[in-house]
């Protein structure tokens, strides 16, 4: 149930510093365990974060702005 949440995250930690899990080392030791599962790897396709990246970028949002993109308008 966390595991897609944490998913996301890890994607958005990659163009925005969000701080979300700083000074929650249980929870940061939690989130990189279960990223390592094989159950929770083999949940998305590959490509999972380029998609994630481009769609967000595409939105236009607060976080298209950290990745670099704003949207057409």
């Amino acid at each position: 149930m966390f595991a897609p949440i944490f998913r996301y995250f890890d994607v958005f930690d990659g163009f925005a510093d969000l701080g979300v899990f700083v000074g929650l080392p249980k929870v940061q030791a939690w989130r990189a365990a279960l990223a390592e599962r094989p159950s929770v790897r083999g949940a998305v396709a590959p490509d999972y974060a380029a998609l994630l990246t481009t769609f967000v970028k595409n939105k236009g949002g607060v976080l298209a702005h950290a990745a670099g993109h704003q949207a057409a308008a």
